[in-house]
């Protein structure tokens, strides 16, 4: 896969990521609504993954809090690559000083000692700028590379990107449910205002759960958004690239 540049940050990502809720180990909420995997079951989806050409993963705290990262560092560990790594912020029931205080436990779960795009997981009632000022300081403490932002719409997309450009900071990207049969993202306006911006869209949920052919994946990409898929198989990878 030709890879394209995130944003405006110097991330050449495949047009085409893999999710990994599924590798939650079946812990919380996140880990029930998938398939329990385990560590051999993970490995051989990470090293297809490899294969045909993604680079990059994207997991979450929320995800097993914290096992789903925990998982693909041991994959990892087993394979030669250094691919780009993608997590978030459990952001709810939570205040801005959350995002400094648990950033050591996202870097220790997932094995690394800067992360590529660290993202707010979804919009609360805490204070987009506080947010962001916090997510700057851990640009400063050299803890995350890139800054992006997950569920968020129009309107609090463009607050984060304004925000962060009063402290000389880009907002790279906004990754949103997005699919051919939930187009709400064209409805209100944010995606085109992200390509205005140039903040990179990142679509989860491309295939809607199953009820989609791969051929939206090429739709979603012909747009210049990237897709990120959960697999619970490695054959999964191969018939949705290959």
């Amino acid at each position: 896969m030709e890879l394209r540049k995130l944003g405006t940050s110097d991330l050449f990502m495949s047009p085409i990521g893999m999710g990994c809720q599924q590798f939650s180990k079946g812990i919380g909420l996140a880990g029930k609504q998938k398939k329990n995997l385990n560590d051999y079951e993970i490995f051989n989806i990470v090293q297809a993954s490899l294969e045909v050409g993604i680079n990059w993963f994207d997991t979450a705290e929320e995800y097993g809090w914290g096992e789903s990262e925990r998982s693909l560092r041991k994959a990892l560990n087993h394979t030669l690559e250094k691919p780009i790594i993608l997590t978030k912020w459990f952001s709810h029931f939570r205040t801005s000083k959350s995002i400094i205080d648990t950033i050591d436990f996202r870097l220790k779960a997932l094995g690394v000692n800067c992360i590529d795009l660290y993202q707010i997981h979804n919009p609360t009632w805490v204070s987009i700028k506080k947010e962001m000022r916090a997510m700057a300081r851990l640009v400063e403490m050299g803890k995350i590379k890139y800054i992006g932002v997950s569920n968020f719409n129009a309107t609090q997309m463009v607050t984060a990107y304004e925000s962060l450009g009063e402290l000389g900071l880009p907002l790279i990207s906004n990754q949103i449910c997005y699919n051919y049969n939930y187009r709400k993202p064209e409805e209100d306006n944010t995606l085109s205002i992200a390509r205005y911006l140039e903040i990179g869209i990142i679509a989860y949920s491309p295939l809607d759960k199953g009820k989609l052919k791969r051929d939206v994946l090429t739709w979603l990409t012909d747009k210049g958004i990237f897709a990120v898929m959960g697999v619970s198989s490695p054959e999964q990878v191969y018939q949705n690239i290959c």
